[in-house]
């Protein structure tokens, strides 16, 4: 799917020169898109249904498939438009964001969202 408009999809900034820089933006992009949560320490999902579903590789591919987009630069007709690619999320990248422990080695689990706020949140 190709459009120039964002459509309240989440815009992530992969460069591809460093691994950590990408696979960071990726996690921040994936839980800015407001359906990932940390569940005692689990990537869950709010479904559609309003359940909790443990965000696996292939829910996890999902989301992030129908939710975060790359931004290119494409000629049309002589004139720069914006046109907003769905990302596609590699084996690689998924099982980072999956695995990795500390936030700055990409962990999904360190950018999302509790369920419910910790202490000293209103």
């Amino acid at each position: 799917m190709m459009s120039d408009q964002l459509n309240g999809r989440i815009c992530v900034v992969w460069r591809g020169r460093d691994p950590y820089e990408d696979i960071n933006s990726l996690a921040d992009a994936a839980a800015a898109t407001g359906e990932l949560f940390d569940r005692d320490g689990v990537v869950v999902w709010l479904s559609d249904k309003g359940e909790l579903v443990p965000a696996g590789g292939p829910v996890l591919r999902e989301v992030i498939g129908r939710r975060v987009v790359t931004l290119r630069l494409v000629n049309r007709d002589g004139r720069l438009v914006r046109e907003y690619r769905p990302f596609v999320v590699n084996d690689v990248a998924l099982g980072m964001l999956l695995k990795a422990e500390r936030r700055q080695d990409g962990s999904l689990l360190a950018h999302v969202p509790p369920i419910a706020p910790g202490r000293g949140c209103s």
